[in-house]
């Protein structure tokens, strides 16, 4: 659900993004040699999860392999999640496969933790809010990944389909589409 609304937010802004396969489990598909190794060629990969420990613990957290230093757009993600729940900061790893994967390649990957999904307070608001949660993070990413601010003008090409019978309905109704939109 997040993965997804990410995705969509994030092509209103003008980012070319994809979506890895929501019906397969990267990370056992990496562990047959496929997953993170076979799907490359991206200047950034995001892989989203949801923590999970004590009904106590909370916040949100990005993991980066270790020894990395956070870019503009790992800040961004972090600052994102910040404006909804307790910030853990970063987190340094070198035991995760898919991170250590991708940090052989010209990739930068970073593993966002939204929250817990451990802790009810934090489901409460992610289920409540998550549409939102998503655009703080690409209002906060989006200009660092290539993309601009959505246009508000009215578009440049009208389509309208229609079905006719024969060329005189054709006719008929492109003088009523001219009329009604003079």
């Amino acid at each position: 659900q997040f993965a997804t609304e990410l995705f969509n937010q994030y092509k209103k802004y003008g980012v070319d993004v994809a979506l890895y396969d929501k019906d397969l489990d990267m990370y056992k598909e990496t562990q047959k040699g496929h997953g993170a190794y076979t799907n490359q060629g991206y200047s950034n990969v995001v892989e989203v999860h949801f923590n999970a420990a004590s009904a106590d613990a909370h916040g949100t957290e990005v993991l980066l392999v270790s020894g990395g230093k956070p870019d503009s757009i790992d800040n961004g993600f972090l600052d994102g999640l910040n404006n909804h729940f307790t910030n853990r900061g970063f987190k340094y790893r070198s035991d995760l496969l898919n991170m250590n994967v991708y940090a052989t390649s010209a990739c930068s990957y970073r593993l966002i933790e939204v929250c817990f999904i451990s802790n009810k307070a934090d489901m409460d608001h992610y289920n409540a809010n998550y549409k939102n949660i998503a655009l703080d993070i690409v209002l906060k990413t989006y200009a660092n990944l290539g993309g601009s601010k959505p246009t508000t003008d009215k578009p440049k090409y009208y389509f309208e389909v229609v079905a006719a019978r024969d060329k005189a309905d054709v006719d008929a109704y492109k003088c009523d589409a001219l009329r009604d939109k003079t």
